[in-house]
């Protein structure tokens, strides 16, 4: 009897620790309970043949008791049949509930397996794509940096080709600025020679009327106009007494002026022919030209010039007009040698 109380026992705790349905365990706790029952059973049966067993040693039994006693343990062991046929039906039903529930149950799971196969499937296959989609974004993400670092060594060519530009150009720059500064100063030099040669002018002939003697800077050069009143009588090329002492005066200033280019111009006004208008402004810008030198004034750097009556500075419609034309200028212009060195870089 504790054989068998031992392996139901034994059955029991297997059954409640497997992994199973509480449907299951339900099914088995059953079971367990009616073959408990069997075992009771079973052990009244026991009990009582070894009674017999007991009297029959003994010899004190007789033979009606033997077979009240034979009886009695076959209703008992027939109804324990019955009992086992009706647990056994029993568990014969449940175990097919059981095996539908887990048929059905297994079904669900092939189901749920067939579908999570198919998401399984249609991942894995996403996942290629997206692997390719990857592959080629990182061959065109190569490709790109390959161009990149190709461009980047361009650039730092063109960037040290630039700097080297820059630098020959600051160079050239620093250079031109350096010829700019000499031209200003040249410059600024010239003007200050203007100005002192005006000055000049201005103080050899101070006494004369205004009117008949001018002085003025014009384009960069000195224009000292004489009048024909104060060098020549009407229609003359011959000097009169005012004209030679103002001349005299020009050339005691300029021939300490070696630098200076001299040119003497004749003008007239409209009256008469052109042609012979032409021919006096020549002779008087000659006679004019000769007095400079005879003051002392280097025949190098003087010109003579006749302009005749075509560059007038006044109307020669009115008497004050034809007045101003009759005049003789002399034109002095410093020399620019070394200026036009830094302008033409002959130098």
């Amino acid at each position: 009897m504790k054989l068998l109380h031992f392996f139901s026992l034994l059955l029991l705790g297997s059954l409640m620790t497997a992994c199973v349905s509480a449907r299951k365990y339900e099914t088995t706790v059953a079971e367990s309970e009616r073959l408990s029952a069997r075992v009771n059973l079973q052990a009244d049966s026991l009990e009582r043949l070894e009674s017999l067993r007991r009297l029959t040693t003994t010899g004190k039994l007789d033979l009606e008791e033997k077979n009240s006693l034979m009886d009695q343990e076959l209703t008992s062991l027939r109804r324990q049949y019955a009992q086992l046929e009706r647990a056994n039906t029993d568990l014969l039903s449940r175990y097919d509930r059981v095996l539908a529930q887990n048929q059905a149950e297994l079904a669900t799971s092939s189901s749920e397996l067939g579908t999570l196969r198919q998401e399984l499937s249609q991942k894995e296959l996403t996942l290629a794509r997206q692997e390719s989609t990857l592959n080629e974004l990182s061959a065109t993400l190569n490709r790109k940096e390959a161009d990149l670092n190709t461009r980047i060594a361009e650039l730092s060519t063109d960037l040290s080709s630039s700097r080297k530009a820059v630098a020959m150009s600051e160079f050239e720059l620093n250079e031109k600025t350096s010829e700019v500064n000499q031209l200003r100063a040249a410059l600024a030099a010239k003007d200050a020679k203007l100005n002192a040669l005006r000055e000049r002018m201005q103080k050899a002939l101070t006494g004369f009327s205004a009117s008949d003697l001018s002085v003025e800077e014009r384009r960069g050069k000195v224009y000292v106009s004489l009048s024909q009143n104060l060098l020549f009588a009407s229609g003359s090329k011959t000097l009169n007494k005012n004209g030679t002492d103002a001349l005299g005066q020009v050339a005691q200033a300029l021939k300490q002026q070696p630098d200076i280019n001299i040119t003497v111009e004749g003008h007239t006004d409209t009256d008469g022919s052109a042609s012979l208008n032409w021919d006096l402004s020549t002779a008087r810008a000659t006679t004019v030209a000769q007095r400079l030198i005879q003051g002392g004034v280097n025949p190098s750097q003087v010109t003579a010039a006749g302009r005749g009556q075509f560059q007038p500075v006044a109307d020669n419609s009115t008497a004050a007009g034809k007045a101003l034309n009759r005049r003789t200028e002399i034109i002095l212009t410093p020399q620019l040698g070394e200026l036009y060195e830094l302008v033409t870089g002959s130098r």
